[in-house]
Formats: structure tokens, sequence, C-alpha cells
């Protein structure tokens, strides 16, 4: 039924939002709809012109402003406003450039900015190339039109330029009902019950949903989404496009569910996220007589699915059909009200609800068809997109074809390509083992897997056949006098402790160490803890890490399951931390005078690669501390690694943080000594405050941090409430343990930038140290996983 025409028209809902959002985004060209068409032949630029004339005033949406009064916008339908209608010649250029005119006229056209209070909204350029070549741009502002009225816009012109070049009067039939018509019964019709009942269906299906849907980006994420869109097209082989087709048919479910599942299962595999939101456009003209007018009718659909437990790809295709069923029936509750009622957090660095969109075009893809003219498509670069990504497809001829649409400014060019050939590996894997967990549907081919496996492996580095006791050695001899250990009540020279580790080792041998002997090592964080180490690998032995802070309980289980029939103490009471110990025990301090009396030259030693060095007691996955063995070889192979990667020197300064039950301790201990740096021993004082910890890291002006992850999370958390200067020595910072929080890598950005280099590294114990290691810079802080390398 016709709505009077006695006062403004309320906007639909649609309109409503697109009519706020033009007055929030930066770039207000994000909601332009465009079309380019390539034109050849005979055509006539006045009958042409005459054509959108008429469809201009067989339609109020195309002569339709929008202001605000009383606070509310209203839409002014005008009886008679022209589109703006511009043709432009350029065969006066040089034919190899006409083109690349066209496509900066075109990208300049879509770019100029509508004002929706004083129109006109609908925009026609005619641009001529040769004799008999034209390219026609329409562009209207998204609040009075979508990509089905594009179609009816080519469809209508078409009919009008066919009738008035045979000199016949329009052909078209009187519209029944306006654009107005239909938002004025929108308002009436979606409210109570109605409404009540499509919003409480959306409620039960977004509650608790994940804000973000966390695709590793190029470029950080801006405060503003810019919008800076680009536009990669691609097809499927025909093969796999029947292949999807008849997979679809056999599970009863349309292309559109498959590939929709599909991509799930893409952005599962890149974002480990098992809860995906994704929008989707809903045509909505469920009656006939909306089927024939130019608006925005379009809906978006958040569909979401639930990924966990990593289900076989058909289980998923038979949730994402029931989904977007459920999700069609209550289509005509609008986006904006169901954005309304979840309340997200509102951020304009992405939209709300969802950041991926994914359209299977069903919507009239008819091309202008005039008398004698040929029409094809003219491509330009797409310059804005409203999403992180969209994912555009068509089921044309005998292949599915499609284009992604991505914001350039989080995603570069061969990222989007990469992700594209991942795709098309995935769907081939779904057409072939659609029975397949999804974890297991591969995303690249098999020779690309063993290319990048033989890429892996290729980069050797070969070490000289030397143990960590062999770089030090060759330290101590080159700089005797210079620091190798400092702690609040001693300093130690490098000659000083290879002589008394050497005076260690003989008293040692002389209760049976040697090779692959376990010698227990119990000392406070101390210079005396370092001849500990140093004494025990000299003797030939391995040494077994026994913090006195453990509880007398663990310290026991280790001392039984390791076997150890020596035992190393020094500056605690072993009589009160191992009461039932019956091996050989020496006390570096009560036992010191009779290893003084040792000679302090070298002993001989012939160790071997695969020689443990030490063994170390983790927690173990059932909670029982369990022991691993690390050899001379992994060790030896860490230490040259770590002196290269970070550029090691004799002034680097290394505050030695971890406990010696932690091979985080070898890491911080070992480069520097096989360097010929400085180890500087930590205090439990220091660690009163962050202020204390990094005042005291200056005063013993520190070069180097390696800390656990958790402890430099509560750093950064201080630096942002509590600015306070880093040491000005400190050029490095070493940080694992467990992942990395992106809010925490961003903030250190803020404050430190590139000053200090940050490395984020990964290993667990049975693989010596450390695995991988990857150093963090700003864009890191975009990832949703923060790398390791």
């Amino acid at each position: 039924m016709p709505a009077p025409r006695d006062a403004n028209m309320p906007l639909s809902f649609a309109q409503e939002r697109l009519w706020v959002l033009d007055q929030l985004v930066v770039d207000r060209s994000a909601y332009h709809v465009s079309n380019l068409t390539r034109l050849q032949g005979p055509l006539r630029p006045d009958l042409l012109a005459r054509s959108v004339r008429q469809v201009v005033r067989r339609h109020e949406t195309l002569r339709t402003t929008f202001v605000e009064q009383d606070g509310q916008p209203v839409q002014i339908i005008h009886p008679d406003l022209a589109c703006a209608w511009t043709f432009q010649d350029f065969r006066h250029l040089p034919q190899e450039e006409r083109e690349q005119h066209a496509r900066q006229w075109a990208v300049a056209e879509l770019r100029q900015p509508f004002d929706l209070t004083t129109g006109p909204l609908l925009r026609v350029s005619l641009l001529q190339l040769a004799a008999q070549e034209y390219v026609l741009i329409f562009t209207m502002h998204h609040i009075i039109s979508d990509g089905w009225s594009i179609g009816i816009l080519k469809e209508e012109v078409s009919a009008l330029y066919a009738a008035f070049l045979h000199d016949r009067p329009d052909p078209l039939p009187e519209l029944p009902i306006q654009y107005a018509d239909f938002a004025s019964w929108q308002r009436a019709w979606l409210q109570d019950a109605v409404l009540e009942d499509h919003l409480a269906y959306w409620k039960r299906k977004l509650t608790g949903f994940s804000p973000l849907l966390e695709l590793p980006t190029d470029f950080p994420r801006v405060p503003r989404q810019e919008m800076h869109g680009k536009r990669l097209y691609f097809s499927l082989p025909e093969e796999l496009s029947q292949a999807i087709r008849n997979l679809s048919q056999q599970q009863s479910v349309t292309t559109f569910v498959t590939m929709l599942a599909a991509l799930n299962v893409l952005f599962f595999r890149y974002t480990g996220q098992t809860d995906i939101l994704i929008g989707v456009p809903a045509s909505s003209r469920n009656h006939n007589l909306l089927k024939k007018l130019i608006g925005i009718f379009v809906n978006t659909l958040v569909l979401r699915s639930d990924l966990s437990g990593d289900p076989p790809f058909l289980q998923l295709l038979h949730q994402v059909h029931e989904t977007s069923t459920g999700a069609l029936a209550h289509q005509d509750v609008p986006f904006e009200q169901v954005v309304e009622m979840m309340q997200p957090a509102r951020e304009l660095a992405n939209s709300p609800l969802f950041q991926v969109m994914f359209a299977f075009q069903n919507a009239p893809r008819s091309g202008l068809s005039l008398p004698d003219v040929e029409a094809g498509f003219f491509l330009r670069e797409r310059e804005t997109t409203v999403f992180d990504m969209t994912l555009l497809m068509w089921d044309v001829d005998q292949a599915l074809q499609g284009a992604v649409e991505y914001d350039a400014s989080l995603f570069r060019d061969d990222t989007i390509s990469r992700m594209l050939a991942h795709f098309q590996v995935l769907l081939q894997a779904i057409v072939t083992t659609p029975n397949v967990a999804i974890s297991r549907l591969p995303l690249l081919t098999s020779p690309q897997r063993e290319e990048r496996l033989s890429q892996a492996t290729v980069t050797r580095v070969t070490h000289p056949a030397q143990t960590v006791l062999d770089l030090f050695v060759a330290q101590a001899r080159r700089a005797p006098r210079a620091i190798a250990g400092i702690s609040p009540t001693d300093t130690i020279t490098y000659a000083r402790l290879d002589a008394q580790a050497n005076q260690l080792a003989r008293q040692l041998r002389k209760h049976g160490a040697g090779p692959d002997v376990l010698v227990g090592l119990c000392v406070n964080r101390s210079c005396q803890m370092l001849v500990g180490l140093l004494g025990i690998l000299k003797a030939g032995s391995a040494y077994v890490p026994l913090d006195p802070d453990y509880p007398q309980a663990r310290l026991s289980f280790m001392v039984e399951d390791s076997g150890l029939s020596i035992l190393v103490t020094g500056g605690n009471n072993a009589a009160d931390l191992f009461p039932d110990y019956a091996g050989s025990l020496i006390d570096l301090d009560a036992d010191w005078p009779r290893i003084a009396a040792e000679s302090s030259a070298d002993l001989p030693l012939a160790l071997a690669a695969d020689n443990v060095a030490y063994l170390i007691y983790t927690s173990g996955s059932t909670g029982r501390p369990k022991g691993v063995m690390a050899s001379h070889r992994g060790l030896s192979n860490y230490v040259q690694a770590a002196c290269r990667q970070f550029d090691l020197q004799p002034t680097d300064r290394m505050l030695q943080f971890a406990s010696l039950s932690f091979d985080t301790a070898a890491e911080e201990i070992y480069p520097i000594l096989a360097t010929g740096g400085t180890i500087i021993l930590r205090t439990d004082a220091m660690m009163a405050s962050a202020r204390t910890f990094l005042e005291q890291c200056a005063t013993w002006k520190i070069t180097i941090l390696d800390l656990p992850t958790a402890y430099w999370h509560e750093l950064v958390a201080q630096l942002e409430t509590d600015p306070i200067p880093l040491p000005d020595h400190l050029r490095l910072v070493i940080i694992g343990g467990e992942s990395a929080n992106r809010e925490r890598v961003a903030s250190w950005q803020r404050a430190v930038g590139d000053d200090v280099r940050l490395y984020n590294t990964y290993g667990p114990t049975e693989a010596t140290i450390v695995t991988t290691w990857q150093p963090l810079v700003a864009a890191d802080a975009a990832r949703p996983i923060i790398p390791i390398g």
C-alpha cells in the first residue's frame, strides 16, 4: 500500500545506518556503489542520457535527498532532480594512454563524496576512447542502492534505449510502489512481537561471540579504519568447480553453504579460533513488488560457526546449512538492530560483530544490452573497502569465479594471493576427502610441503667441535683479568674462575666423577655457583641443579630418582635439606681449604659430543618431576648459535635471573662465558618492585636481560602506569617461557620502540634451551599470536 506523501518520509533501517556511517567514516566513498561497462559499437550518447533520465523519473530513490529534522533523519523526494551526467572525450590522447586515463577517471569518480542533503546521489559518466568505444560509469550512494539495484538500472536503461532508438514509447510498466513505501511499511511492521521474535533468535545465536577474527595481518591495525581497499580476481578450475557443485548436491546443500563452510575452515586454520563469525548479505526482497525497485534492501546476516572439537568437514557443512537456513528465516530484522542489541565494544579500527564478508552473488547480473553495441567488463582497482576482507563469488558458466576485496592497510598483495592458493588446495581436499577432520585438511599440495621442508633443512650451520668448556677456557686465556661474574659479595675473574673450577674438578674426580656421572649442585646464586657448574663439567660429569628453595620432598625425590652419588653444596644447610643423603658430599664452604690445595692446572679431558652436560627436572605432564638430559653437543650448538644471533661481545653484561633448576639459567650463563662477557647475579632485594629492579640493572650497567615472559608482562604493565627509564646500557631483552601478550608487546613498542631489541624465544627443555627465536617489531603487536620464530 503506497504511503501518503503529505510529509517527509522516514528512512528505512538500512538507510538510517548508512546516514549515520556517512557522518562517522573517514573515507565516505567506502559506501559508494559503482559499475563500469565497456561499450563497443555505434552508441547514441544522447539516447543513453535520455534513458538514464527516464529511469530517474521512474524511481523516487534516484530523486531523494536526506536531511535532519528535529534530531531525526528524513528523506525528501524531489519531483525533479536530474542525475549528474558527464561526457568526456579522450580521443585527443595517444591511444596507449586512453585506458589509463579512463581508469584514473573511474577511481576519482568513485572517491568523489556525495552530499546526502543536496544530491543528486546518482552520477553517470560516459568516457569516449575511440570512434565506437566507450566506458560507462554508474556511481550511486549505497543509501539509495545495492548490488541488485545496479542490475535493475542497467536492465531498464537497456529497455528504454532500445525503445527510443526505434522511436517507440517507454515500454516499462508503472511501478505500483516506491522505496519510500517500503520504508514506511518496514517501520510499521517490524515492531513489538514481530521484532521481539527476530531479536530473540539473534540473541540466542550470538550470545558469547568472539568479537574479533584475528587473522594474521602484515601491518598493525590502526586506531581508525582507513578503508583503503584493493581487489584481486581469481577463478577456480572447472573440474574443481564441478566437484564442489556435486558435493553440494549430494549433501542437499547449496554451493553457497559449501563455500562458506570451507571459508570457515580456512580461517580456523589461519587463526586457531573455533568461534568464527562471517557476515553474509541477504537481498531481503521477499515480495515480488520489491524485486523491481532501486533502493537499499540488502541486509547483513551474521553467521556463526562452531568449529570446536575438530569436526569432520561434512559435520561442519550441515551445521553451516542449519545456521544459514535459520538466519534466512530471520533476515528481516535489520543488522543495525542486532548490533544495538548485542552491544559489542565499538571500535573505529574494525567493523562490529564480524570483519569478513562472504557474498555468493545471486543478484541479477544482467549487463547492458543495447542494439548493435557490445557490452563488456571494464576493470579497475578497488579503492575502498568496509571490512578487513570480502570474498565475492559467482557461479559463472563452467567455473566458479570470484574476487577478494581486502584492506590494503592490513594485508599485502602477496599475502592475499597466498591465502587464495591455500583456499584452492583446501577446497580440493574437501571434495576429495570430505569426512576428514578439519585440522587434517591440507593447505599445501604435496610438492609444496616437500619444498617447504627442504627449505627448512638446507640452512644448516656447522659449528666447530668445541664444548662450552673449550669456549670458556679460550676466553680465560684471552683475557684472564676480565670479570666473569659479579655478586653482591664477590667478584670473580676469568682466571680465578678457571683455576677454582679446575681445583673442584680434581676433588670431584677423587670421589668418582667422570663422563656421564651425575653430580648434584645445590648452591645459592653466587660466584660460588659458577665455580660449581664449571668444576663439575671440567670433571667430565653432568650436573643436576637442586634449588635450595625447593621443598625437601622434591629435592629428595630428585636425588633418589637421578641416583646421585656425589652432591656439591654451599651457602646452605645441607644436613637440613638432605638429611638422608648417603653419598659423597662436598661443601664448597666447609671443604674449600681441602679443594684449594688441589692443582689449578687444566685436567686432561676428552669429552664426547654425546656425553651428558646436565640433567634438569621439569614438572612433567603428570605433575611428577621428570628428568631431561642435555648433551654437550646440544648445549654447544645452542651457545654458539646464540653468540652469533645476539652478537654477544666481551663488553656485554647479562643479568643471571633464572633459578639454576631451569634451563634458562644455561641460556644466561654459557653464551656470556663463551664470549668473555660478565654475568651479574641478581639479588632477591632487587625484585621488590619494577622500579627497584630497573634501577639496580642501571647501576650494574646491564646490557642484556633474559626474562620470563610472565615477569616481562609485569614490567611492561608497570612501565605503562609509572614510566621508568630503562637502563642506559640495555640493548637486548630476551623473553620466553609462555605466550607473549599482544597488548604488552604493543605497549613495549610504544614505550621503547626499536631502541632496545626484543626477542621472543621458545623451546622445550628436551630440545636444549631454545629451538626458535623471533625479533619482535611493532607490526607483531597486530598479530593474533605473537610469533616465536
